[in-house]
């Protein structure tokens, strides 16, 4: 219990740090549909080698909680089996933005709305920032929960792609997500060693 105190605390201090800065969009009211305290995803994580084979699954649930900072609400991702803070997420005029803890910067997560081409920097959860490219604002993907259509976006940093997002306009928001690195040897592109799929989501 002492743990989870600790972590809520922290995260109080950062997301204090991440919305005080006046240059950023102000929150918006969720819409019906949109995700709220209490809302629970279940995601199932798939890890690949570079040959494309499963080496290692798991599952896991965030479970949605509320933080008013700065006189705007929070919605507090954690995960279930252990309370520990995963993100923070806050709808806003330009979309959904996100605290990637423990890096303490917010920035737009998910563009909403979108147009083929957009390009937008976003904070990641080791301190760097990305350069996110929507591909596509009606992709249809299929997980677990069932089919989605999506708005897809990729995420780059200074030479390759790093990370592809599926989201939802409403409800679940993530869908799906993949994560790359780089092939061995070097120069032979990149592969997908992470994919993280809805199984399913109670709001």
């Amino acid at each position: 219990m002492k743990k989870v105190n600790l972590l809520l605390v922290l995260c109080v201090a950062i997301l204090f740090t991440a919305c005080t800065k006046s240059s950023d969009p102000s929150p918006v009211t969720p819409s019906a549909g949109d995700p709220k305290k209490g809302s629970r995803w279940t995601f199932k994580d798939t890890y690949f080698n570079q040959a494309g084979t499963i080496t290692a699954t798991d599952t896991y649930s965030l479970v949605a909680d509320t933080l008013t900072v700065g006189g705007s609400l929070w919605l507090i991702l954690k995960e279930s089996s252990t309370g520990q803070v995963a993100i923070g997420i806050q709808k806003r005029a330009n979309g959904w933005w996100w605290v990637p803890f423990p890096n303490p910067n917010a920035s737009l997560w998910f563009k909403d709305p979108a147009a083929v081409g957009d390009k937008y920097n976003y904070n990641i959860s080791d301190n760097t920032v990305d350069t996110s490219k929507v591909m596509n604002i009606t992709a249809s993907v299929t997980v677990p929960a069932g089919t989605f259509t999506t708005t897809y976006i990729q995420s780059f940093d200074t030479n390759s792609m790093e990370d592809e997002w599926y989201f939802s306009s409403t409800g679940p928001i993530l869908v799906r997500t993949g994560t790359f690195d780089d092939k061995i040897p070097a120069g032979t592109g990149v592969y997908e060693k992470q994919r993280v799929e809805l199984v399913s989501y109670v709001q």
